[in-house]
């Protein structure tokens, strides 16, 4: 009977959130691993700025938030680890959030641009 009890004091018991805060630079970034589940680590510094580990090990950055004042939320993924590094993936969800705050989500702005590029190709 005693061997069962010290058998259960050494259980650990993990978070259950799926969400945690730290700010994110390339250093921490890469010292982020993968878990059982899927996770995201929500960027202190700035809000909406998140960065998604799944099992598999891949690291993406996105961002959230609200469009203008309506109650609509918009989430949408900026790209890999390979493909940003922190602080270009940080300016280019710096820009998306301006746009959000003032009523245009990220796709509708990706959707526009491409439509100019596609019309007038220079």
């Amino acid at each position: 009977m005693a061997e069962l009890e010290k058998k259960e004091a050494k259980v650990v018991k993990l978070k259950k959130t799926r969400n945690e805060f730290h700010k994110l630079t390339q250093r921490n970034v890469s010292k982020f691993k993968p878990r059982r589940d899927t996770y995201h680590i929500r960027d202190t510094d700035l809000k909406g700025f998140w960065l998604k580990i799944t099992p598999t090990g891949r690291k993406t950055y996105g961002v959230h938030g609200k469009i203008g004042s309506s109650r609509k939320n918009s989430s949408k993924t900026i790209g890999t680890l390979s493909q940003y590094t922190c602080p270009e993936a940080r300016e280019v969800a710096r820009d998306w959030l301006k746009g959000l705050a003032l009523g245009v989500s990220p796709s509708e702005a990706i959707a526009e641009t491409t439509a100019r590029t596609l019309n007038n190709p220079t």
